[in-house]
């Protein structure tokens, strides 16, 4: 009489949930299960007495406080007589996680093991993707029909690090918010969405650049996804943004390249007079006295609403307080800017 076979599995989880990273340690076992299974329409390879099918089995084994501990698929026994106990087959373990961490018990390739005595424990196997995921035992020789688990729900593990799901804008416009604002993600180690994390605040701040950052520059996660909405920059230069939470690690955005807003206003700057884009004064420094009836030289800028340049061409004139001053003559800008040379007449101040 021609008997068939089938692999049975105990797999150790709660309600059928498992942590991204925790262990299973899956150990396939040949038994003869009697007339109750289809049998295959294949014949047994050399040694073997007969070829069956897979099933699986999960159990409740997953302790109350959720710790994560290894979990161990076992087969359940069944009768079955020496010579077919012991019949030596290869068997492979996969699963619908792509990113699962499965053991070479043969040196050959990830998740084969040859059974001894009709069972074996894979020595290491660890899911990697939240989800609903499977696994699947195959007979390497063909002849027994694969199997595959139950859905195991696998859970993100713990929060680790933030990363960026959404860029902010690519270009921008000084004073303007950022047409795209960032989104950011709280994930475990493995890259799973933290999906039940809406407490965690993340904090924006300028990366690369010489500003601060403008607009609401903290964000509280909802579903494990924190949202920004008013993210600005006021100086023209490229920048990128950096995002930390503490005890995770950060993330920094691509770069953000800021361009000067519409022509505005002139700004002019005497000797001791620096330019200052993005603050009140759009200048730092203090005027240097200067000696009558000796020239010196003053700066023009068309600068936007943040006392950024403007490549412009528009025409400037000098004007003074001081009447007898020799002024230049009114000029065109190039690119914005232009100096001027101006003498203030001897024994006259000057204030320019």
């Amino acid at each position: 009489m021609r008997k068939t076979y089938r692999i049975l599995s105990a797999l150790g989880l709660a309600g059928g949930m498992l942590y991204a990273g925790a262990a299973v340690a899956p150990t396939p076992t040949r038994h003869d299960t009697g007339s109750g299974t289809t049998s295959c329409n294949t014949d047994p390879p050399a040694g073997s007495s007969d070829a069956g099918t897979m099933t699986w089995s999960p159990t409740n084994l997953w302790p109350p406080n959720g710790k994560l501990v290894p979990v161990t698929i076992t087969f359940a026994p069944s009768s079955e007589d020496s010579a077919e106990k012991n019949f030596l087959t290869v068997g492979t373990i996969t699963s619908s996680d792509g990113s699962a961490t499965i053991a070479d018990d043969n040196g050959a390739t990830a998740g084969n093991m040859s059974l001894v005595s009709g069972t074996r424990a894979l020595s290491s196997f660890t899911f990697k993707t939240s989800g609903t995921r499977t696994i699947t035992a195959t007979d390497a020789a063909s002849v027994l029909t694969a199997s595959t688990s139950a859905g195991v729900i696998v859970n993100a593990g713990p929060a680790t690090r933030l990363t960026i799901q959404t860029q902010p804008s690519a270009t921008a416009t000084v004073g303007v918010v950022f047409a795209t604002q960032p989104v950011v993600r709280i994930e475990d180690q493995f890259g799973n969405l933290r999906g039940g994390d809406s407490s965690t605040v993340i904090t924006a701040t300028r990366g690369t650049g010489t500003s601060a950052l403008q607009g609401t520059t903290t964000a509280t996660a909802s579903g494990g996804v924190a949202s920004f909405a008013s993210l600005s920059y006021a100086v023209v230069e490229t920048i990128t943004i950096a995002f930390s939470s503490p005890a995770l690690s950060g993330t920094t955005s691509s770069n953000v390249v800021v361009g000067p807003g519409a022509f505005a206003k002139l700004q002019l700057l005497v000797p001791g007079e620096t330019a200052a884009p993005g603050t009140a004064n759009g200048k730092t420094g203090t005027p240097l006295t200067q000696t009558a009836g000796t020239s010196f030289n003053v700066t023009v800028n068309a600068v936007d609403a943040n006392w950024n340049l403007v490549n412009t061409n528009d025409t400037a004139a000098i004007a003074s307080s001081d009447l007898n001053a020799s002024l230049p003559a009114t000029a065109g800008l190039t690119g914005g800017t232009h100096s001027f040379t101006k003498s203030p007449e001897e024994g006259t101040p000057d204030a320019t």
